[in-house]
């Protein structure tokens, strides 16, 4: 955009700084404060990031995207905040598919043991990125998990590797739990300073007692940690 207009840098940074202002305002109207949201948005110490890996092979839900958060949303505790992203594990890798195929299966293998699924592409895995994660929640998380079908695992990306690097150009982003709060980005139809709290996704938040809050869908890319 800077470039296309031939924007100054103190101009692009007014711009900049008036879009925080109008973001951590809207959120202050939706009853979230700002200032202890980025504690969820900002790696910490003693916390993980993960991602729940699942087989869609082994799914028979059609949408499994959605059985799959579903599956996690039962084991959320209210007194905790995540952010959260998802996605097929897709290639974009620029090389033969095959190459990329493998390339993908060695990445995620690194992190995680695949021997237990009939790998055939990359693209049959279902990735939900955790982040703010704690030891109790990851033990919460394989024990509620263990008789989901599909459920391959848990890969700690806490750490710098090529599955991180990776992971961050193709998961796309979902929402923000905020204690017993779902934050979400507004439906395309939504006026910029009107937003309807819908539940945009369709996930069971509402019967697992959580309240769905959204902000405009360009200012919830501020909140992104990708």
């Amino acid at each position: 955009m800077k470039q296309y207009f031939n924007i100054s840098d103190l101009q692009m940074s007014k711009e900049i700084n008036n879009m925080h202002d109008i973001l951590v305002e809207l959120l202050e109207k939706k009853g979230i404060s700002y200032s202890v949201l980025k504690s969820v948005l900002i790696p910490q110490k003693k916390h993980h990031e993960i991602i729940l890996v699942f087989d869609t092979l082994q799914i028979e839900d059609p949408e499994y995207g959605v059985a799959c958060y579903n599956a996690v949303i039962k084991l959320l505790d209210k007194s905790e905040s995540h952010s959260f992203l998802c996605g097929d594990y897709i290639s974009k890798i620029n090389t033969s598919w095959k190459n990329a195929n493998d390339l993908l299966y060695q990445s995620l293998s690194e992190h995680i043991n695949l021997s237990q699924i009939e790998y055939k592409s990359s693209e049959q895995l279902f990735f939900i990125y955790i982040n703010n994660v704690s030891n109790n929640f990851i033990g919460r998380l394989k024990m509620g998990l263990q008789n989901f079908q599909g459920f391959v695992g848990i890969a700690d990306v806490t750490l710098s590797s090529t599955l991180k690097i990776y992971i961050s150009s193709i998961l796309t982003n979902g929402f923000i739990q905020y204690h017993d709060i779902i934050l979400q980005p507004s439906s395309d139809q939504d006026d910029f300073f009107n937003v309807k709290n819908n539940n945009k996704f369709g996930y069971d938040f509402e019967s697992n007692g959580f309240k769905i809050r959204c902000i405009y869908a360009d200012l919830f890319k501020g909140t992104s940690i990708n």
